[in-house]
């Protein structure tokens, strides 16, 4: 499973020591976390996170991860325990 390519703007940006960082939580709703205001969030599952252009996790569904890191996707589905059952590793050629 190959999640779609987006084109979507940052939503949040955070400046670490000269460089910019796009950062971005997203609930199971589809709210935008405050990752500034972390006693804002207890309590909150984190449905999607994107650090940068190279680290994207999104929980597709219940047991069901997609994650891209660099050139590679990642989809792991996890059982009721949340240990791993099955893990593809693609690279982008």
């Amino acid at each position: 499973m190959t999640k779609p390519k987006t084109t979507k703007k940052p939503k949040f940006t955070k400046q670490v020591k000269h460089q910019s960082w796009r950062f971005h939580a997203v609930d199971a709703k589809g709210h935008t976390l405050n990752l500034e205001a972390p006693e804002s969030i207890e309590g909150y599952q984190v449905d999607e996170l994107v650090i940068d252009h190279w680290l994207h996790l999104d929980k597709m569904d219940d047991g069901l991860y997609w994650l891209r890191v660099g050139t590679k996707t990642i989809n792991v589905s996890v059982d009721g325990n949340g240990q791993v059952i099955k893990m593809t590793v693609e690279e982008d050629v």
